[in-house]
């Protein structure tokens, strides 16, 4: 069965001097190696139809997604459905408030208008095509960034060939899936890529896309210079690209470069093994799920309240002497002074849940995808997929919105960066099962409207 295909893309570069996201200092672009895109992707069958829109930014709040796809007429009913996901690239403009850098609201400002102009190409003329669906997996590439170390603790990026290491705190997710649309010629027009590892493996303050660009660049030139690839990251908020038992990995640019060869390929066998996407049904659902916010202690204010005074050079000079004493130190560090901050912002909210905007679609009774608006830890999205009524399902993280990681209740206990709360990590223990089971109670719903 046939499906009607369309594809707009639209140019997210920031100027130059923009502050850029992801780090807790400030940091501005100095240059751009590869143009930040918005690629859309429409599939249209049996009178309904999906839009998986794929921005190259580190996450887009519900308010910019909404204004996008209102700006393009985009539905979201039981037959229609809008994802709207960013691959989550450190190296591009600072559009969410999280941590020091600054949002840039001249930017913010106008991305709705450009995220719903590559929305509005890619509806505005679909073309007859047919969908395939591949799997694969991409080995060596992608590491849970959390291990258990000999004191008891879990850390974050222990650091290569750490002696104190002891294991893994979580699983990854070695599966590549794509979803092939090909012309009425048979020649490939799109591909939707849907793989689990984290967009940081460059550093610095050049513009880029990250792996998502060299993954891009190899599947045309496997495939042809018009084979647009849109890269849906998956379940990958404790997986990164860091072998601690390998000290000689890529560095720079030479690290993505390598991660978009190993990726293209895996991609490039799912493309040559895949299969016609039987009985082709576009279903959809929706649930917002308030989450728990965070408790902000009486102690960690008071602690945010020291660490302020002693950075305040106005402050009394005795009442600095005395806060010094009290912290340990007279020069917080860049951490402390940021999550003093963040606490401070988090308190104010008095309690106020977060909205999860999850959706889901299906492609009739084999695929399906799943949007989260989270950073999203890989054991939930492997759940999903386990618990999942259809053969393959697309889990998309940080799409439709923005509520920081989300862990599993495990990794709230275990501690570390992701679980720290902050405006990065704003939910309560307990919240990621929450949306994951609201994802595979959707999934149930849309399954059984198929009939």
């Amino acid at each position: 069965m046939s499906v009607k295909v369309g594809l707009g893309r639209a140019d997210l570069t920031p100027p130059l001097g923009t502050s850029l996201a992801g780090y807790f200092e400030d940091r501005h672009s100095t240059g751009v190696h590869d143009p930040l895109l918005c690629k859309s992707l429409y599939l249209g069958a049996d009178g309904g139809y999906l839009r998986v829109t794929a921005c190259d930014l580190i996450a887009m709040d519900s308010p910019t997604v909404r204004s996008a796809e209102e700006q393009a007429g985009a539905a979201i009913g039981p037959e229609a459905q809008s994802l709207v996901c960013c691959t989550h690239t450190h190296l591009g403009p600072a559009v969410v408030s999280v941590f020091s850098p600054p949002r840039a609201q001249d930017y913010a400002a106008g991305l709705p208008q450009l995220v719903a102009q590559a929305m509005r190409a890619a509806a505005s003329a679909p073309h007859e095509a047919e969908l395939a669906i591949g799997v694969s997996e991409a080995h060596g590439i992608a590491f849970n960034r959390r291990y258990h170390m000999r004191d008891g603790s879990v850390r974050m990026n222990p650091g290569t060939g750490n002696p104190d290491i002891v294991k893994p705190a979580g699983p990854i997710d070695p599966q590549v899936l794509v979803l092939v649309a090909r012309g009425a010629s048979g020649r490939p027009r799109a591909l939707l890529v849907n793989f689990a590892l984290h967009l940081d493996t460059i550093g610095g303050d050049v513009v880029s896309a990250d792996y998502p660009a060299f993954l891009a660049a190899n599947v045309r030139e496997a495939l042809g210079e018009d084979v647009e690839t849109v890269f849906a990251n998956g379940a990958f908020g404790d997986i990164n690209h860091i072998n601690v038992s390998d000290r000689n990995q890529p560095r720079g640019f030479a690290m993505p470069e390598h991660i978009g060869r190993v990726l293209a390929d895996a991609v490039l066998r799912a493309y040559e093994s895949a299969q016609p996407v039987p009985k082709l049904a576009v279903r959809a659902a929706r649930k917002v799920v308030p989450l728990p916010a965070r408790e902000i202690r009486e102690d960690m204010l008071e602690q945010g309240r020291l660490v302020q005074l002693v950075t305040d050079p106005n402050a009394d000079p005795a009442e600095r002497r005395q806060a010094a004493e009290r912290l340990g130190t007279d020069a917080p560090d860049i951490r402390a002074r940021t999550y003093a901050k963040e606490w401070q912002l988090l308190a104010a909210r008095n309690g106020r849940p977060f909205d999860a905007d999850v959706r889901v679609a299906c492609l009739g009774p084999e695929v399906a995808l799943v949007g989260l608006p989270s950073e999203t830890f890989c054991e939930l999205g492997l759940a999903i997929k386990r618990n999942s009524p259809f053969a393959h399902t697309f889990v998309i993280s940080l799409a439709n919105g923005y509520v920081g990681y989300v862990a599993t209740a495990r990794g709230y206990a275990e501690g570390s960066y992701e679980t720290t709360p902050a405006r990065s990590s704003p939910v309560a223990p307990g919240c990621g099962e929450m949306m994951a089971d609201a994802a595979v109670a959707l999934l149930d719903e849309v399954r059984a409207a198929l009939g």
